[in-house]
């Protein structure tokens, strides 16, 4: 596992930090987002739901498509405190907005950055994020709901 990841440059940056585990069933119950730029310092709470999926899974799509794709590609977590979106252009760029707000419902602020990656980067980003939010082989979902399979795909 990975105790903290960040994607960015030029003085705009995500990170991703402070993993949160339940100490009963080893579940990463929640994590960190901050958002840095110039003028602007976000930093937001979010809980990883057992029944949605992490941003692994978003960053995993973008690394499958590095040769670029037409229209945006999503992800938000289920509570809303996330919304990460992609666009490829022609030169082989991926920019990526991040939103946070700390509460889904009633939204009293949010913040939105967006940095840009080369696609060739992608790959290594998705490996991060997926150490990131890697299980322990013993852990379990809260009772009531089921864990997506573990990955044995090399990283």
């Amino acid at each position: 596992m990975l105790e903290e990841f960040s994607i960015g440059s030029g003085g705009f940056a995500v990170a991703f930090s402070d993993p949160k585990y339940n100490q009963s069933s080893g579940w990463l119950e929640n994590y960190l987002v901050t958002l840095q730029g110039p003028a602007l310092s976000a930093i937001v709470r979010v809980e990883n739901h057992p029944a949605g999926s992490d941003p692994s899974s978003f960053f995993g799509k973008l690394a499958e498509s590095w040769q670029g794709w037409k229209g945006d590609k999503k992800w938000g977590s289920m509570e809303g405190e996330l919304d990460l979106g992609a666009r490829a252009d022609s030169l082989g760029h991926v920019t990526i907005e991040v939103r946070v707000r700390p509460d889904a419902y009633p939204a009293r602020w949010s913040a939105s950055l967006s940095v840009e990656v080369d696609a060739g980067e992608l790959e290594r980003t998705h490996r991060l994020c997926k150490r990131f939010f890697a299980r322990p082989e013993a852990q379990t979902a809260p009772e009531g709901y089921e864990l997506p399979p573990v990955s044995r795909t090399p990283s």
